[in-house]
């Protein structure tokens, strides 16, 4: 099985996603899309834990990542991202209000 293009998993040509990554601060964008996932899975969680030390409040976020050794060459890595769209940066609200 081939490895997924950029195209198969963003949805838009390498060259994007390498602007996208540059942009975010990425020294060294990927050249292979599935680590370039990596990256801004890696980049969404050093975010959440720069927002989370520096104090802000949030209602609810949280990344949850699991890897499944299938065998000696292949490994298996899922994430999962639950977000509270009433995230704020200054004030917590509630959501029944």
């Amino acid at each position: 099985m081939a490895n997924p293009t950029f195209t198969n998993i963003f949805g838009v040509a390498q060259t994007d996603i390498t602007s996208a990554l540059t942009s975010l601060g990425v020294a060294t964008p990927a050249t292979d899309a599935r680590l370039a996932a990596h990256q801004i899975i890696a980049l969404l969680q050093t975010n959440l834990n720069t927002f989370v030390g520096a104090g802000l409040p949030l209602a609810s976020y949280s990344i949850l990542k699991e890897a499944d050794n299938i065998d000696i060459d292949t490994q298996r890595q899922i994430f999962t991202f639950t977000f509270d769209m009433k995230i704020a940066a200054t004030t917590v609200e509630d959501e029944h209000a």
